[in-house]
């Protein structure tokens, strides 16, 4: 299963990195290139304490790094930095049903960064980030880090 996780995320990164490493437009599955540069908004911290923040809910695949069991579990972003660097608390269930973990990290939008490379992303119907979060495994009772990857996200 960790073949097959990093696998996915290396894939990613490679259509990512075929259509900016080209001088010409392209276009591919997930990314497109123009010749057109991002434009920073001009609020560039958002919190959801202060109500400039969406509530963002995420489905997230989990992975934790010392007991090295796969979860899935829900996010909600706290805050962001340029929408590409966001704070999202997490809480997960393992898969094979030993333990619930809550912790809270940072994660990287990759749609943000694509854009600010100078690339554009075409898969508007998903949002993918991928983040660090240390949390508690309340059933091991220990603290754990995970590794998370967060494609489905809700906004209300």
């Amino acid at each position: 299963m960790k073949k097959l996780l990093c696998i996915a995320i290396i894939s990613m990164f490679l259509m990512v990195g075929v259509g900016v490493a080209q001088e010409r437009p392209f276009t591919g599955l997930f990314v497109s290139k123009e010749v057109k540069k991002m434009e920073t908004p001009p609020r560039t911290t958002r919190m959801l304490l202060d109500g400039s923040l969406p509530i963002n809910l995420s489905g997230d695949t989990l992975y934790r790094v010392s007991s090295g069991s796969l979860d899935a579990g829900v996010g909600i972003d706290l805050a962001s930095y340029k929408e590409l660097i966001v704070c999202r608390a997490e809480a997960s269930q393992s898969t094979s049903g030993d333990g619930q973990f809550v912790g809270a990290g940072i994660f990287v939008n990759i749609p943000t960064l694509v854009n600010m490379i100078g690339a554009n992303w075409n898969a508007s119907y998903i949002n993918p980030s991928i983040g660090v979060v240390p949390g508690y495994d309340f059933d091991g009772h220990k603290y754990d880090t995970g590794i998370v990857l967060s494609i489905i996200q809700v906004t209300f």
